[in-house]
């Protein structure tokens, strides 16, 4: 069994992939390759790969028994669709095992690295994607190693059956929330879309998923959406402020 561990980081993410719905959105807009790092299980050798070596990075995956990765399939496998011609399945015969699906699948909701390993092994995540766009390339190789590395920890924890899944943070109806700027709101009683009565729960938004225009509203006093458990209808907060 060859199995590999992959990251890739990339230049900042523009408005168009943020506000992206679908995987050939994303792709059409996904951002180029900066640097990329594969942990090689079989020889325990971690191996780096610049842009002009990213035919080196497809096959080395491609020819893989197991790829490994943390939200690789709805964005490292689009980067490399978009920008460096690959084709086919990664890998080609294998199996793509996505710790992030699997975490966001179990949770019922997008859960981030960050928040992963802070619930799994008390640690955060070496550098924050918003900063990632700062770092010199040894800088950047450094923190694409941490996210393999513990994107690899995690993948261990699941083998085991011993992976730690979080859960949402749930705030009853009527209860005030307090924001970071300006006066608290009491989540409705009434559902603004379906009328139902008490169906809104507030859930607080995880900063490491939230998009450019979220994080501007989430500086700005917002902690999160409420949201409908009968029609699923999301209210930002910051709407009833």
């Amino acid at each position: 069994m060859k199995r590999v561990i992959f990251d890739i980081e990339t230049e900042p993410f523009s408005a168009q992939f943020n506000d992206a719905q679908t995987d050939a959105t994303r792709k059409k807009y996904a951002p180029k390759m900066r640097v990329a790092c594969v942990f090689d299980e079989e020889v325990d050798k971690y191996l780096y790969f610049e842009p002009h070596e990213a035919g080196s990075l497809v096959r080395t995956l491609q020819e893989a028994d197991e790829v490994v990765s943390f939200n690789g399939k709805r964005f490292d496998v689009l980067v490399l669709r978009r920008h460096h011609e690959l084709k086919g399945k990664v890998p080609l015969k294998g199996k793509h095992i996505d710790i992030h699906e699997i975490l966001t699948d179990r949770a019922g909701f997008r859960v981030s690295l960050d928040k992963a390993v802070r619930l799994n092994f008390e640690e955060k995540k070496h550098t924050d994607g918003r900063a990632m766009g700062v770092l010199d390339i040894e800088e950047l190789k450094e923190a694409c190693r941490s996210d393999v590395n513990q994107t690899y920890r995690l993948w261990v924890e699941y083998n085991n059956g011993t992976l730690k899944y979080p859960q949402r943070t749930r705030r009853a109806w009527g209860e005030k929330i307090e924001l970071g700027s300006g006066p608290g709101h009491h989540i409705p009683e009434f559902c603004p879309n379906c009328h139902d009565v008490r169906s809104l729960e507030f859930i607080e938004w995880d900063t490491e998923e939230m998009t450019e225009g979220q994080l501007a509203e989430y500086l700005a006093g917002t902690q999160g959406s409420a949201i409908c458990q009968t029609c699923g209808y999301d209210l930002d907060m910051l709407k009833i402020c």
